[in-house]
Protein backbone atom coordinates (compact mmCIF):
# COMPACT_ATOMS: atom_id res chain seq x y z
CA UNK A 1 0.00 0.00 0.00
CA UNK A 2 1.33 3.03 -0.81
CA UNK A 3 1.65 6.50 1.41
CA UNK A 4 -0.91 8.29 0.08
CA UNK A 5 -3.82 5.51 -0.09
CA UNK A 6 -2.60 4.63 3.43
CA UNK A 7 -3.22 8.25 4.64
CA UNK A 8 -6.57 8.46 2.95
CA UNK A 9 -7.34 5.08 5.03
CA UNK A 10 -6.18 6.83 8.36
CA UNK A 11 -8.19 9.67 7.76
CA UNK A 12 -11.21 7.83 6.84
CA UNK A 13 -11.11 6.16 10.13
CA UNK A 14 -10.65 9.43 11.67
CA UNK A 15 -13.57 11.10 10.27
CA UNK A 16 -16.04 7.63 10.98
CA UNK A 17 -14.37 7.48 14.45
CA UNK A 18 -15.02 11.02 15.40
CA UNK A 19 -18.59 11.42 13.94
CA UNK A 20 -19.39 8.38 15.91
CA UNK A 21 -18.27 9.97 19.30
CA UNK A 22 -19.91 13.04 18.73
CA UNK A 23 -23.08 10.96 18.21
CA UNK A 24 -22.66 8.69 20.97
CA UNK A 25 -21.91 11.76 23.25
CA UNK A 26 -25.24 12.95 22.13
CA UNK A 27 -26.82 10.09 23.18
CA UNK A 28 -25.20 9.73 26.41
CA UNK A 29 -27.11 13.25 27.48
CA UNK A 30 -30.56 12.51 25.65
CA UNK A 31 -30.43 9.41 28.78
CA UNK A 32 -29.11 12.24 31.07
CA UNK A 33 -32.10 14.57 29.87
CA UNK A 34 -34.73 11.92 30.81
CA UNK A 35 -33.45 11.59 34.44
CA UNK A 36 -35.51 13.52 36.88
CA UNK A 37 -32.59 15.10 38.39
CA UNK A 38 -29.79 14.98 35.70
CA UNK A 39 -26.58 14.86 36.87
CA UNK A 40 -24.34 18.18 36.44
CA UNK A 41 -21.17 16.73 36.22
CA UNK A 42 -22.00 13.56 34.23
CA UNK A 43 -23.26 16.23 31.46
CA UNK A 44 -20.06 18.58 31.77
CA UNK A 45 -17.26 15.13 31.38
CA UNK A 46 -19.90 14.01 28.55
CA UNK A 47 -19.21 17.60 26.97
CA UNK A 48 -15.71 17.68 28.06
CA UNK A 49 -15.15 14.21 26.04
CA UNK A 50 -17.02 15.57 23.43
CA UNK A 51 -15.76 18.97 23.00
CA UNK A 52 -12.23 17.25 22.82
CA UNK A 53 -13.15 15.01 19.81
CA UNK A 54 -14.45 18.53 18.26
CA UNK A 55 -11.34 20.10 18.85
CA UNK A 56 -9.47 17.29 17.00
CA UNK A 57 -11.63 17.53 13.95
CA UNK A 58 -11.41 21.09 13.73
CA UNK A 59 -7.75 20.98 13.46
CA UNK A 60 -8.02 17.88 11.14
CA UNK A 61 -10.85 20.22 8.95
CA UNK A 62 -8.13 22.87 9.07
CA UNK A 63 -4.86 21.06 7.90
CA UNK A 64 -6.78 18.44 5.77
CA UNK A 65 -9.50 20.15 4.59
CA UNK A 66 -10.41 17.79 1.27
CA UNK A 67 -10.12 15.05 3.47
CA UNK A 68 -13.71 15.22 4.67
CA UNK A 69 -16.88 15.16 2.95
CA UNK A 70 -19.29 18.50 3.48
CA UNK A 71 -22.30 16.13 3.24
CA UNK A 72 -21.02 13.68 5.78
CA UNK A 73 -19.68 16.59 8.22
CA UNK A 74 -23.39 17.97 7.38
CA UNK A 75 -25.11 15.04 8.11
CA UNK A 76 -23.44 14.50 11.66
CA UNK A 77 -23.79 17.97 12.70
CA UNK A 78 -27.29 17.69 12.07
CA UNK A 79 -27.91 13.88 13.71
CA UNK A 80 -26.37 15.37 17.17
CA UNK A 81 -29.37 17.80 16.83
CA UNK A 82 -31.79 15.84 16.02
CA UNK A 83 -30.92 13.13 18.99
CA UNK A 84 -30.93 15.96 21.56
CA UNK A 85 -33.87 18.04 20.25
CA UNK A 86 -36.92 16.20 21.70
CA UNK A 87 -35.03 16.44 25.56
CA UNK A 88 -36.18 18.62 27.98
CA UNK A 89 -33.55 21.31 28.52
CA UNK A 90 -30.74 20.29 31.04
CA UNK A 91 -30.24 23.09 33.30
CA UNK A 92 -32.02 25.76 31.81
CA UNK A 93 -35.83 27.48 31.63
CA UNK A 94 -35.26 30.25 28.79
CA UNK A 95 -37.81 28.26 26.09
CA UNK A 96 -40.35 28.39 29.53
CA UNK A 97 -39.82 32.26 28.92
CA UNK A 98 -40.22 32.19 25.17
CA UNK A 99 -43.10 30.19 25.48
CA UNK A 100 -44.75 32.77 27.56
CA UNK A 101 -43.90 35.78 26.03
CA UNK A 102 -45.53 33.98 22.66
CA UNK A 103 -48.68 33.18 24.19
CA UNK A 104 -48.88 36.05 25.85
CA UNK A 105 -48.63 38.22 22.46
CA UNK A 106 -50.64 35.73 20.76
CA UNK A 107 -53.22 36.33 22.81
CA UNK A 108 -53.28 40.68 21.73
CA UNK A 109 -51.17 41.95 24.95
CA UNK A 110 -47.99 43.66 25.30
CA UNK A 111 -45.31 41.25 26.96
CA UNK A 112 -43.37 44.58 27.66
CA UNK A 113 -46.15 45.76 29.78
CA UNK A 114 -46.45 42.98 32.43
CA UNK A 115 -44.20 40.65 33.62
CA UNK A 116 -45.64 36.99 34.27
CA UNK A 117 -46.60 36.88 37.74
CA UNK A 118 -48.66 39.75 37.24
CA UNK A 119 -52.56 39.46 38.32
CA UNK A 120 -53.34 40.74 34.69
CA UNK A 121 -51.83 37.64 33.15
CA UNK A 122 -53.04 35.51 35.86
CA UNK A 123 -55.96 34.20 33.44
CA UNK A 124 -53.19 32.94 30.95
CA UNK A 125 -51.56 30.68 33.27
CA UNK A 126 -50.60 26.96 32.93
CA UNK A 127 -48.36 24.26 33.63
CA UNK A 128 -45.40 26.24 31.48
CA UNK A 129 -45.86 29.20 33.74
CA UNK A 130 -44.55 27.65 37.00
CA UNK A 131 -41.38 26.79 35.22
CA UNK A 132 -40.47 30.11 33.86
CA UNK A 133 -37.32 32.08 35.52
CA UNK A 134 -37.28 34.98 37.42
CA UNK A 135 -41.42 35.54 36.72
CA UNK A 136 -41.02 39.20 38.45
CA UNK A 137 -38.85 40.46 35.98
CA UNK A 138 -40.78 41.77 32.13
CA UNK A 139 -39.13 40.14 29.25
CA UNK A 140 -36.08 41.19 28.01
CA UNK A 141 -36.13 39.71 24.82
CA UNK A 142 -36.68 42.83 21.83
CA UNK A 143 -38.95 43.20 19.25
CA UNK A 144 -38.37 41.08 16.56
CA UNK A 145 -37.84 37.96 19.11
CA UNK A 146 -41.54 38.35 20.24
CA UNK A 147 -42.92 38.37 17.24
CA UNK A 148 -41.47 35.65 15.95
CA UNK A 149 -42.33 33.87 19.55
CA UNK A 150 -45.71 35.32 19.19
CA UNK A 151 -46.16 34.00 15.51
CA UNK A 152 -45.02 30.41 16.19
CA UNK A 153 -47.27 30.46 19.32
CA UNK A 154 -50.32 31.43 16.92
CA UNK A 155 -49.14 28.74 14.38
CA UNK A 156 -49.35 25.86 16.87
CA UNK A 157 -45.75 25.57 18.43
CA UNK A 158 -46.70 25.48 22.04
CA UNK A 159 -44.84 23.21 23.63
CA UNK A 160 -41.09 23.05 23.99
CA UNK A 161 -39.89 20.85 21.25
CA UNK A 162 -42.29 22.42 18.75
CA UNK A 163 -40.68 25.88 19.25
CA UNK A 164 -37.00 24.05 19.84
CA UNK A 165 -38.11 22.99 15.84
CA UNK A 166 -38.70 26.24 15.08
CA UNK A 167 -35.44 27.58 16.07
CA UNK A 168 -33.41 24.59 14.66
CA UNK A 169 -34.81 25.57 10.85
CA UNK A 170 -32.35 28.64 11.39
CA UNK A 171 -29.91 26.47 12.68
CA UNK A 172 -30.09 24.36 9.62
CA UNK A 173 -30.22 27.56 7.72
CA UNK A 174 -26.97 28.82 9.71
CA UNK A 175 -25.16 25.87 8.53
CA UNK A 176 -26.12 26.66 4.39
CA UNK A 177 -25.25 30.55 4.98
CA UNK A 178 -21.84 29.27 6.50
CA UNK A 179 -20.98 27.03 3.50
CA UNK A 180 -21.63 29.62 0.50
CA UNK A 181 -19.97 32.21 2.66
CA UNK A 182 -16.94 29.98 2.72
CA UNK A 183 -17.63 29.49 -0.63
CA UNK A 184 -17.52 33.24 -1.57
CA UNK A 185 -14.33 33.83 0.62
CA UNK A 186 -12.47 31.07 -0.96
CA UNK A 187 -12.19 28.89 1.78
CA UNK A 188 -12.90 25.55 2.51
CA UNK A 189 -16.48 24.57 2.79
CA UNK A 190 -15.57 21.72 5.20
CA UNK A 191 -14.52 24.48 8.12
CA UNK A 192 -18.17 24.79 8.39
CA UNK A 193 -17.68 22.07 10.81
CA UNK A 194 -17.06 24.61 13.29
CA UNK A 195 -20.61 25.17 13.95
CA UNK A 196 -22.31 22.41 12.91
CA UNK A 197 -20.13 19.86 14.96
CA UNK A 198 -19.53 22.16 18.08
CA UNK A 199 -21.42 20.16 21.09
CA UNK A 200 -21.83 23.29 22.42
CA UNK A 201 -23.87 24.11 19.66
CA UNK A 202 -25.94 21.27 19.95
CA UNK A 203 -26.56 21.65 23.41
CA UNK A 204 -27.17 24.88 23.38
CA UNK A 205 -29.70 24.95 20.48
CA UNK A 206 -31.37 21.21 20.08
CA UNK A 207 -31.71 20.55 23.62
CA UNK A 208 -32.30 24.07 25.65
CA UNK A 209 -33.49 25.84 22.54
CA UNK A 210 -32.21 29.04 22.66
CA UNK A 211 -33.20 32.19 20.42
CA UNK A 212 -29.62 32.37 19.34
CA UNK A 213 -29.90 30.79 15.39
CA UNK A 214 -32.40 33.22 14.65
CA UNK A 215 -29.95 36.03 15.54
CA UNK A 216 -27.22 34.29 14.36
CA UNK A 217 -29.51 33.95 11.08
CA UNK A 218 -29.74 37.66 10.87
CA UNK A 219 -26.11 38.76 11.54
CA UNK A 220 -24.46 36.24 8.22
CA UNK A 221 -27.31 37.22 6.38
CA UNK A 222 -26.23 40.82 6.65
CA UNK A 223 -22.22 39.70 5.87
CA UNK A 224 -23.66 38.24 2.74
CA UNK A 225 -25.39 41.10 1.22
CA UNK A 226 -21.85 42.70 2.01
CA UNK A 227 -20.36 40.24 0.65
CA UNK A 228 -22.53 40.11 -2.47
CA UNK A 229 -21.09 41.07 -6.34
CA UNK A 230 -23.60 44.12 -6.22
CA UNK A 231 -23.51 44.90 -2.14
CA UNK A 232 -26.90 45.44 -0.74
CA UNK A 233 -25.58 48.10 1.73
CA UNK A 234 -29.17 48.66 3.01
CA UNK A 235 -30.07 44.86 3.10
CA UNK A 236 -27.54 44.17 5.06
CA UNK A 237 -28.26 46.94 7.41
CA UNK A 238 -31.96 45.92 7.79
CA UNK A 239 -30.29 42.38 8.39
CA UNK A 240 -28.34 43.31 11.24
CA UNK A 241 -31.33 45.43 12.48
CA UNK A 242 -32.79 42.31 12.10
CA UNK A 243 -30.23 40.69 14.44
CA UNK A 244 -30.30 43.49 16.83
CA UNK A 245 -34.14 43.10 17.63
CA UNK A 246 -33.67 39.25 18.16
CA UNK A 247 -30.55 39.76 20.93
CA UNK A 248 -28.66 43.05 21.51
CA UNK A 249 -24.89 41.63 21.16
CA UNK A 250 -25.31 42.18 17.18
CA UNK A 251 -25.30 46.26 18.40
CA UNK A 252 -21.23 45.69 19.03
CA UNK A 253 -20.90 45.18 15.30
CA UNK A 254 -22.42 48.39 13.88
CA UNK A 255 -18.91 50.50 13.65
CA UNK A 256 -18.24 47.74 11.22
CA UNK A 257 -21.52 47.92 9.55
CA UNK A 258 -20.35 51.48 9.26
CA UNK A 259 -17.17 50.94 7.46
CA UNK A 260 -18.72 48.25 5.16
CA UNK A 261 -21.58 49.90 3.84
CA UNK A 262 -21.12 53.69 5.53
CA UNK A 263 -24.60 55.23 6.25
CA UNK A 264 -26.76 53.18 4.13
CA UNK A 265 -26.69 49.79 6.27
CA UNK A 266 -26.23 52.17 9.81
CA UNK A 267 -29.78 53.87 8.86
CA UNK A 268 -31.25 50.71 7.61
CA UNK A 269 -30.22 48.71 10.94
CA UNK A 270 -31.22 51.62 13.23
CA UNK A 271 -34.52 51.97 11.53
CA UNK A 272 -35.79 48.94 11.74
CA UNK A 273 -34.97 48.58 15.25
CA UNK A 274 -37.42 51.56 15.60
CA UNK A 275 -39.83 50.13 13.51
CA UNK A 276 -39.81 47.05 15.54
CA UNK A 277 -39.82 48.64 18.96
CA UNK A 278 -43.01 51.22 17.79
CA UNK A 279 -45.70 48.49 18.00
CA UNK A 280 -44.89 48.00 21.89
CA UNK A 281 -44.11 51.62 22.64
CA UNK A 282 -47.21 51.29 24.81
CA UNK A 283 -45.40 49.84 27.86
CA UNK A 284 -44.00 52.86 28.06
CA UNK A 285 -41.09 52.73 30.99
CA UNK A 286 -41.65 49.31 31.24
CA UNK A 287 -40.21 49.05 27.35
CA UNK A 288 -37.00 48.20 28.84
CA UNK A 289 -37.29 47.21 32.50
CA UNK A 290 -36.04 43.75 31.81
CA UNK A 291 -33.51 44.58 29.50
CA UNK A 292 -32.14 47.29 32.73
CA UNK A 293 -32.49 44.80 35.09
CA UNK A 294 -30.33 42.34 33.41
CA UNK A 295 -27.95 45.15 32.36
CA UNK A 296 -27.54 46.25 36.63
CA UNK A 297 -28.41 42.96 38.52
CA UNK A 298 -27.17 39.72 36.59
CA UNK A 299 -23.65 38.04 37.00
CA UNK A 300 -23.00 34.94 36.25
CA UNK A 301 -19.84 32.73 34.92
CA UNK A 302 -17.88 35.98 34.61
CA UNK A 303 -14.16 35.89 34.41
CA UNK A 304 -11.87 39.08 34.08
CA UNK A 305 -15.14 40.86 35.23
CA UNK A 306 -14.91 39.13 38.66
CA UNK A 307 -11.59 40.32 39.39
CA UNK A 308 -12.18 43.77 38.45
CA UNK A 309 -15.06 43.89 40.71
CA UNK A 310 -13.12 42.68 43.49
CA UNK A 311 -10.43 44.93 42.59
CA UNK A 312 -12.56 48.05 42.93
CA UNK A 313 -14.22 46.88 46.33
CA UNK A 314 -10.54 46.49 47.77
CA UNK A 315 -9.82 50.07 46.41
CA UNK A 316 -13.57 51.06 47.95
CA UNK A 317 -14.40 48.84 51.11
CA UNK A 318 -17.75 48.83 52.16
CA UNK A 319 -19.22 50.17 48.47
CA UNK A 320 -19.62 46.72 47.26
CA UNK A 321 -22.98 47.76 45.23
CA UNK A 322 -20.93 51.00 44.15
CA UNK A 323 -18.21 49.19 42.95
CA UNK A 324 -19.61 46.63 40.95
CA UNK A 325 -21.54 49.25 38.94
CA UNK A 326 -18.16 51.19 38.54
CA UNK A 327 -16.65 48.14 37.12
CA UNK A 328 -20.16 47.48 34.44
CA UNK A 329 -20.02 51.02 33.65
CA UNK A 330 -16.10 50.81 32.94
CA UNK A 331 -16.27 47.09 30.88
CA UNK A 332 -19.36 48.83 28.62
CA UNK A 333 -16.98 51.90 27.91
CA UNK A 334 -14.18 49.43 27.33
CA UNK A 335 -16.24 46.90 24.89
CA UNK A 336 -17.85 49.84 23.26
CA UNK A 337 -14.67 51.70 22.64
CA UNK A 338 -12.39 48.75 21.13
CA UNK A 339 -16.11 48.39 18.57
CA UNK A 340 -15.68 51.83 17.36
CA UNK A 341 -11.70 51.50 16.67
CA UNK A 342 -12.12 48.43 15.37
CA UNK A 343 -14.77 49.45 12.67
CA UNK A 344 -12.36 53.08 12.44
CA UNK A 345 -9.06 51.07 11.25
CA UNK A 346 -11.04 48.65 9.36
CA UNK A 347 -10.46 48.76 5.39
CA UNK A 348 -13.99 48.96 3.49
CA UNK A 349 -13.40 46.62 1.14
CA UNK A 350 -11.87 43.54 3.48
CA UNK A 351 -14.56 41.12 4.04
CA UNK A 352 -12.51 38.50 5.76
CA UNK A 353 -10.69 41.33 7.61
CA UNK A 354 -14.46 42.60 8.74
CA UNK A 355 -14.93 38.93 9.66
CA UNK A 356 -12.04 38.66 11.69
CA UNK A 357 -12.78 42.08 13.34
CA UNK A 358 -16.68 40.95 14.64
CA UNK A 359 -15.19 37.86 16.16
CA UNK A 360 -12.66 39.44 18.32
CA UNK A 361 -15.35 42.35 19.01
CA UNK A 362 -17.76 39.73 20.38
CA UNK A 363 -14.88 37.73 21.72
CA UNK A 364 -14.04 40.63 24.20
CA UNK A 365 -17.47 41.45 24.96
CA UNK A 366 -17.63 37.68 26.23
CA UNK A 367 -14.71 37.94 27.80
CA UNK A 368 -15.51 41.22 30.12
CA UNK A 369 -19.08 40.70 30.88
CA UNK A 370 -20.31 39.99 34.14
CA UNK A 371 -22.96 37.39 32.47
CA UNK A 372 -21.59 34.85 30.43
CA UNK A 373 -24.09 32.19 29.84
CA UNK A 374 -22.46 29.25 27.62
CA UNK A 375 -25.12 29.75 24.93
CA UNK A 376 -23.50 33.36 24.18
CA UNK A 377 -20.43 31.32 23.32
CA UNK A 378 -21.85 30.03 20.65
CA UNK A 379 -22.37 33.80 19.13
CA UNK A 380 -18.10 33.26 18.07
CA UNK A 381 -18.84 29.98 15.87
CA UNK A 382 -20.20 31.43 12.60
CA UNK A 383 -16.80 33.61 12.89
CA UNK A 384 -14.39 30.95 14.34
CA UNK A 385 -15.16 29.02 10.91
CA UNK A 386 -13.99 31.50 8.59
CA UNK A 387 -10.82 32.82 11.06
CA UNK A 388 -10.33 30.33 13.49
CA UNK A 389 -8.22 31.24 17.10
CA UNK A 390 -7.49 28.52 19.46
CA UNK A 391 -8.33 30.02 22.08
CA UNK A 392 -12.28 31.08 21.18
CA UNK A 393 -12.33 27.30 19.76
CA UNK A 394 -10.96 26.31 23.19
CA UNK A 395 -12.98 28.48 25.17
CA UNK A 396 -16.38 27.06 23.51
CA UNK A 397 -15.77 23.94 25.56
CA UNK A 398 -14.22 25.31 28.78
CA UNK A 399 -17.34 27.37 29.11
CA UNK A 400 -19.02 24.38 29.53
CA UNK A 401 -17.61 24.02 32.80
CA UNK A 402 -19.70 26.42 34.37
CA UNK A 403 -22.63 24.13 34.62
CA UNK A 404 -20.56 22.39 37.53
CA UNK A 405 -22.66 24.88 39.02
CA UNK A 406 -25.72 23.17 39.10
CA UNK A 407 -24.40 20.34 41.19
CA UNK A 408 -24.15 22.32 44.21
CA UNK A 409 -25.61 25.87 43.19
CA UNK A 410 -22.10 27.55 44.03
CA UNK A 411 -18.94 28.58 42.22
CA UNK A 412 -15.72 27.04 43.30
CA UNK A 413 -13.08 29.54 42.60
CA UNK A 414 -11.29 26.72 40.53
CA UNK A 415 -14.02 26.27 37.93
CA UNK A 416 -13.53 29.67 36.79
CA UNK A 417 -9.73 29.31 36.61
CA UNK A 418 -10.25 25.79 34.28
CA UNK A 419 -12.26 27.52 32.31
CA UNK A 420 -10.71 30.89 31.57
CA UNK A 421 -6.96 30.88 32.09
CA UNK A 422 -6.26 28.32 29.53
CA UNK A 423 -8.28 30.54 27.04
CA UNK A 424 -6.20 34.17 28.19
CA UNK A 425 -2.69 32.11 27.71
CA UNK A 426 -3.86 30.65 24.00
CA UNK A 427 -5.03 34.21 23.45
CA UNK A 428 -1.77 35.78 24.47
CA UNK A 429 -0.03 33.21 22.93
CA UNK A 430 -1.80 33.78 19.00
CA UNK A 431 -1.70 37.67 19.89
CA UNK A 432 2.60 37.28 20.14
CA UNK A 433 2.45 35.33 17.52
CA UNK A 434 0.94 37.62 15.06
CA UNK A 435 3.31 40.15 16.20
CA UNK A 436 6.02 38.00 15.47
CA UNK A 437 5.02 37.09 12.25
CA UNK A 438 4.25 40.60 11.44
CA UNK A 439 7.64 41.28 12.09
CA UNK A 440 8.75 39.31 10.00
CA UNK A 441 7.03 40.05 6.93
CA UNK A 442 7.68 44.32 7.62
CA UNK A 443 9.24 45.60 4.34
CA UNK A 444 12.62 46.61 4.24
CA UNK A 445 13.73 44.86 7.72
CA UNK A 446 15.68 41.73 7.64
CA UNK A 447 14.58 38.95 10.59
CA UNK A 448 17.97 41.12 12.72
CA UNK A 449 16.36 43.89 12.44
CA UNK A 450 19.03 45.43 9.84
CA UNK A 451 18.16 47.05 6.72
CA UNK A 452 17.96 44.34 4.16
CA UNK A 453 19.02 44.59 0.44
CA UNK A 454 16.76 44.50 -2.12
CA UNK A 455 17.13 41.94 -4.50
CA UNK A 456 18.40 42.36 -7.49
Amino acid sequence: MTPRPRRAVWTRLFWAGAGLALLAASAWQHSLAARPQPPAAAFVVSQLIAGAVYLAAVYAAFKWPRTASISYLLLIGIACRLILLPTPPLFDDDIHRYLWDGKVLAHGINPFRYAPQADELSYLRDANWAQIGYPHIPTIYPPLAQVLLGLSYALGARTVVALKSVFFLFDLANMALLILLLGRLGRPRSWALVYAWSPLASKEFANSGHVEPVMLFFTLLAFWFWLARKPGAGRAGASLGAAISVKFAPALLLPIAARLGRWRSVAAAAGLVIALYLPFAGAGKQLFHGAGAYAQAWTFNDGAFALLSRAQSLVMPGASILSVSLARALVAVVIAAYAVYAGWRLAASDHLAALRTSRNVLALCLLLAPTVDPWYVCWLLPFLAVAPSPGLLVFTVTSNLCYLYYAHRTFPVWIPIAEYVPVYLLLVGEWLRSRWLRARETPGVSRNGQAATPAS
